[in-house]
């Protein structure tokens, strides 16, 4: 399908994961990941705990309120 995770341009942000995860990749394109050391993910979601996130996934751009 092409749902949102799916799609191109998409961007996400993940919180940290309680387990092992998989993410296949089909096709063509490019995929690109950071990790923030502690605390340094702080200053882009200042109005909310960074435990909040964990186990969690977002669309970028709501979760950096990025028009």
């Amino acid at each position: 399908g092409d749902g949102p995770r799916e799609r191109s341009g998409y961007a996400e942000v993940a919180g940290v994961h309680p387990g092992l995860f998989a993410r296949k990749l089909a096709g063509r394109g490019r995929v690109c990941g950071v990790q923030f050391r502690p605390g340094g993910f702080r200053p882009f979601a200042p109005g909310s705990p960074v435990s909040a996130w964990t186990g969690l996934r977002s669309d970028a751009a709501g979760a950096l309120r990025l028009p």
